[in-house]
């Protein structure tokens, strides 16, 4: 049996094999114009000599051209700044990738000391790849903004700028923000080649490549991935056909066309084995283990993934190592292989070589591969302990990948409101113009009739008329354009939220219901209770999700105009205070009620829904014996809801994402209560339908105080309706 099989390591090495390694082929060639430090260019002149083929002796040769060359400049730190630089990426060629960090770091430290501004924002862009592949924990957020702000410098040069938003790119690509990374990379691909700098060009487009892959774009991906492979055959560089090759096998993987993926990676790995690529090698053997599996050939799997192992052992390669135990185990697991002290001793060495286990997908998967491992071997109490374990990894990883959901869905946004903007004032530039060029020609026309005299008149209220029928065509024109752009993105925004919110939300407790049965199948008697709270537990957040998401949609697309009525919103606040009376009994909360009785025009189920999701959170995060204050007041030319606890509050970082779509907020619920962070962002949607406006009182420190806002709005059935106070 076999617990979430989709999920074991359904994933490839793409994360080495599709990013930007630019700086571990060769150096950028210099803007144009630009005077470089005349030791830069003499460096680089020696740099260009090592070749790819000398392997080690070549890097050797660097390392003593560097020692006589700072020598003869009594070790000037600047000189020191641009060796090391080229020392990194030569040590990067090589896949020395420590030293390769090291260097990196210690020349941007010259560099910055210095002020070699160019230099910096150079060796920034190396950083976001190392960083990721050494697991250096650098702070890429703040290396990355002191490169854009340095760029920016006058005299800025273009070729910099752009450099310094590559590393923004890079870095966001890593930080799983892929259609981000997209819209700032798109442009910078453009760029670059267009202005000659090859070896810039084509590090974008692998960026370019695998986040559209990550994203599940792979035609786009295909796309960079062949400009890459036409730039490297006219270059003849080896090693760059190579990785592409590579990198398009993982496509042909991904594509489900297994075969075509094995033949490729199968030559990438006997040419990077020739030239002592022993990273690479590594890499493209994990990958070759996956296709082999995904195929349901395990017995090949499970010798690339003993062969990735061993490798990755010798080298100390910590991640190769992560990757082909966990590799192998779920090979073994997938092939039902009877050797389970392997299976376990396998499993161990991945153990023993993770960090910070709760933010990788890799820890999700191992204990997927521990449950399973514990039922076979019958261990059941422990199969449990460890299906727990999954469930809680698993919504936490889901969580995360949810938040990242909604963001791409934004940037998304973005991008088409950006593409309908432009292409919007492409039509309207071209229709201006033709329109102009009609004045025009009607003008000539009228000077040619005025100057013969005869019926002047007559042809200029004719040429009147045309012009201002095309006036009227231009506008109707441009009207359409505007409407169908609009249309346009609606449709767009809400596909996308429908399909990815529902994936990302649901399939978290589909998986939990579907692993507690199997358990239950396992052994009804033993574990029946602690399985069947675990199955109530999912199906109780699947309630929640459902009802969070049909709020959600309601509040978004409701028409309320037609269903304004006059009504008391103190008897209304009491029925919803009724409501929720026995939930706040239940944690000894009570619910004080100040409310104004008036009269005023709204629409009552979405006051209704307002107030109800704000009582629900007062009560969800305040802990038991606390005072929850609902209270109600005419206020200015309106009128005022407010909903005040004694529960956490909320941190600044919450403060700044609290009323955005499934914004992930600090506090957590005191009673175990369910949370989908749908509420705030649909009452803050429904209150901006009713033309009011919600906001969190800063001032109150005791806990948590919102303040609803809302005009005096006119009924349908009475258009004289006013505020009655009594």
């Amino acid at each position: 049996m076999k617990h979430a099989s989709g999920l074991l390591l359904s994933f490839l090495f793409t994360q080495f094999l599709l990013t930007a390694t630019g700086c571990y082929t060769q150096p950028p060639y210099p803007e144009p114009g630009q005077q470089f430090d005349a030791h830069d260019a003499a460096i680089d002149s020696v740099f260009q000599s090592v070749s790819p083929g000398e392997g080690p002796d070549g890097l050797r040769r660097f390392e003593i051209f560097m020692e006589d060359y700072l020598e003869l400049h009594d070790n000037d730190e600047r000189v020191q700044a641009y060796l090391l630089y080229y020392s990194g990426y030569l040590n990067g060629l090589f896949q020395q990738y420590p030293q390769a960090l090291e260097n990196f770091l210690a020349a941007h430290e010259l560099a910055n000391q210095h002020m070699l501004r160019s230099l910096a924002v150079r060796i920034t862009a190396k950083l976001p790849y190392a960083n990721n592949i050494l697991s250096a924990g650098l702070d890429m957020d703040s290396l990355v903004a002191q490169a854009i702000e340095m760029a920016d410098i006058p005299p800025a040069a273009p070729y910099t700028q752009h450099l310094a938003l590559y590393a923004k790119g890079a870095a966001l690509y890593y930080e799983q923000a892929y259609t981000a990374s997209i819209e700032v990379l798109l442009p910078l691909a453009a760029y670059f080649g267009e202005h000659g700098h090859i070896i810039e060009e084509i590090d974008t487009n692998n960026y370019l490549a695998l986040a559209s892959q990550r994203a599940g774009r792979f035609e786009d991906a295909f796309v960079y991935l062949s400009r890459n492979h036409q730039i490297h055959q006219v270059s003849g560089d080896p090693i760059a056909i190579s990785r592409t090759r590579s990198n398009i096998a993982i496509l042909h993987g991904l594509s489900g066309n297994y075969k075509a993926a094995i033949d490729s990676t199968k030559v990438s790995i006997a040419f990077n084995d020739s030239l002592g690529r022993s990273f690479a090698a590594v890499q493209n053997i994990f990958n070759i283990g996956i296709y082999y599996r995904n195929n349901n050939q395990f017995e090949e799997s499970a010798a690339y993934f003993r062969d990735g192992l061993a490798r990755s052992e010798a080298l100390d390669f910590t991640q190769g190592i992560l990757f082909n135990s966990l590799g192998l185990a779920a090979t073994l697991i997938a092939a039902d292989s009877d050797d389970l002290n392997e299976i376990r001793a396998l499993l161990y060495i991945f153990k023993q070589h993770i960090e910070k286990p709760e933010e990788t997908e890799l820890y999700r998967d191992f204990t997927s591969s521990m449950f399973n491992l514990e039922l076979r071997s019958g261990n059941t109490a422990e199969a449990l302990r460890w299906h727990a374990i999954f469930l809680e990894t698993l919504e936490n990883f889901f969580d995360l990948e949810r938040q990242a959901a909604i963001n791409e869905i934004l940037t998304e946004n973005r991008l088409l409101q950006s593409q309908a903007q432009i292409l919007h004032l492409n039509q309207t530039i071209l229709l201006k113009e033709q329109a102009q060029r009609n004045l025009y020609a009607g003008l000539i026309f009228l000077f040619l009739l005025l100057a013969g005299a005869g019926g002047a008149n007559w042809h200029f209220s004719r040429l009147s008329r045309r012009i201002a029928q095309a006036h009227a065509v231009l506008q109707s024109q441009n009207q359409e354009i505007a409407t169908q752009n609009e249309l346009l993105l609606k449709l767009s925004e809400e596909r996308q939220r429908l399909i990815k919110i529902i994936i990302h939300d649901l399939r978290n407790p589909i998986t939990s219901l579907n692993g507690s049965l199997e358990l239950m199948k396992e052994d009804v008697s033993q574990f029946q209770e602690p399985v069947i709270e675990i199955a109530m537990h999912s199906v109780s957040r699947m309630r929640t999700i459902v009802n969070g998401l049909l709020e959600l949609f309601k509040s978004e697309s409701a028409d309320i105009s037609n269903e304004l009525q006059q009504f008391s919103p103190a008897d209304l606040l009491n029925r919803v205070i009724k409501d929720f009376g026995a939930e706040a009994n239940h944690k000894q909360q009570e619910i004080v009620a100040e409310l104004q009785d008036f009269e005023t025009v709204s629409h009552k189920e979405s006051l209704q829904t307002i107030a109800g999701n704000l009582v629900s959170n007062a009560i969800k995060y305040a802990p038991p014996e606390t005072r929850i204050l609902v209270s109600l007041k005419c206020a200015g030319n309106g009128w005022q809801l407010k909903v005040r606890d004694q529960g956490p509050g909320f941190s600044e970082t919450d403060k700044e994402k609290m009323f955005t779509l499934f914004g992930r907020l600090s506090g957590k619920p005191t009673g175990n209560e369910e949370s989908t962070g749908i509420g705030l962002y649909a009452v803050k949607t429904t209150i901006e339908k009713l033309g009011g406006s919600i906001s969190l009182n800063r001032d109150y420190t005791e806990g948590a105080e919102f303040v609803c806002r809302f005009p005096y709005l006119k009924s349908n059935n009475d258009s004289k309706a006013k505020p009655v106070t009594t």
